[in-house]
């Protein structure tokens, strides 16, 4: 390994309060290195010897909590649709012909679909097979909770790996989820941002300005599912939209058994057993718009 095989590393502070160590290293020296277990000092490790990048990250506590809440809000969302996820973590993504123990490793990803079923079928013949199952298939999505600018083209990698669709979430230095960014990936052109989620239709990204709060006396005079409305809107990063075909063809019915033109107890209990549970700080809550929706 020559000196100028490295250069110094440089430490950031990301914008959740992690602390990321970003290492320039030529491919042959990230090889040697990958036969380290950097998971032993390091919570997130990612060694890319296409970019000659090491990102070692040691996630903060909010950071751990919104990717944890990421997980359970993608769930509930294909559970909507009516199809299957799982989510892996502590996954080093790599394409075949890479060194062993390089590659990506994002906060959250996530097979959906066809793919969780046959990711399931290769878990039942070992881990061996899982593994190559992972080597062979890419995540249909992956959500980075916190970037920093030396990971500049880290959306393209992972078109490169073969990734569908990444979701980048933003913070404001007040160490405030303010918004999120979609994007479609390719293997061979630049990511391009999309209004709404392709892997999961009907999710969109939550807009950057920050709702604003209901004083005491306002809350007061709010029935319960507005002031559940209310607080939800600072509770998750992704937003329900509307069906596009007619409301009135769709009926809901609760757990009391009475009919209703929309699904709003669903989405009360949605929110009730998905955001609650997660118990974020206030002032770092994420943003789920509870509108309407129909098509279960």
């Amino acid at each position: 390994m020559s000196a100028n095989a490295m250069t110094p590393t440089t430490t950031f502070t990301g914008s959740l309060g992690s602390t990321i160590h970003a290492i320039q290293a030529d491919a042959e020296t990230i090889e040697r290195l990958a036969s380290l277990d950097w998971s032993r000092q390091f919570r997130r490790a990612s060694l890319d010897p296409v970019r000659g990048l090491i990102s070692l990250m040691s996630p903060s506590g909010l950071h751990e909590s919104i990717a944890s809440a990421l997980d359970r809000i993608v769930e509930q969302a294909t559970g909507i649709h009516g199809r299957a996820s799982t989510s892996l973590r502590s996954t080093r993504y790599r394409q075949k012909g890479e060194p062993p123990g390089t590659g990506l490793e994002p906060d959250c990803s996530f097979f959906i679909g066809e793919s969780v079923y046959a990711y399931i079928d290769a878990l039942k013949k070992g881990q061996a097979a899982a593994d190559e199952f992972i080597l062979e298939t890419a995540p249909d999505l992956v959500v980075e909770v916190e970037l920093t600018h030396a990971e500049t083209g880290k959306p393209e990698r992972y078109g490169q790996l073969g990734v569908s669709e990444i979701w980048l979430l933003k913070a404001n230095r007040k160490r405030e989820i303010v918004g999120a960014e979609f994007l479609a990936l390719h293997p061979v052109s630049a990511a391009q941002p999309i209004e709404a989620s392709r892997v999961l239709p009907g999710i969109t990204p939550a807009k950057s300005s920050r709702p604003s709060k209901a004083s005491g006396s306002q809350q007061r005079k709010m029935s319960a599912p507005q002031r559940l409305s209310a607080s939800s809107a600072r509770a998750a990063p992704c937003a329900f939209k509307n069906s596009p075909r007619p409301m009135r063809k769709h009926v809901y019915k609760d757990s009391s058994n009475s009919p209703a033109r929309c699904i709003k107890g669903f989405i009360e209990r949605l929110v009730s057993s998905q955001v609650a549970s997660t118990r974020l700080p206030r002032r770092c809550r994420l943003r789920l718009k509870p509108v309407m929706m129909a098509n279960l």
